[in-house]
C-alpha cells in the first residue's frame, strides 16, 4: 500500500463520462506502523 493514494468517486460510476457532473477526490493516508512517520509524530491521537 502506498504512503498516500488519491481516490476518485467517479471511478465507481457504472456509466463512465469524460466530464462527470460530480467528482469527489479523497486522499487516503497509510497509517500502518512505519508509514507516514511525520504525520504520526505530529498527531497526538496517532501517538497513543
Amino acid at each position: 500500500m502506498p504512503e498516500r493514494e488519491i481516490m476518485q468517486l467517479s471511478s465507481l460510476y457504472t456509466v463512465k463520462e469524460e466530464w462527470p457532473k460530480l467528482e469527489l477526490e479523497a486522499a487516503m493516508l497509510n497509517i500502518r506502523p512505519g508509514h507516514n512517520q511525520r504525520l504520526m509524530e505530529a498527531s497526538t491521537a496517532f501517538r497513543k
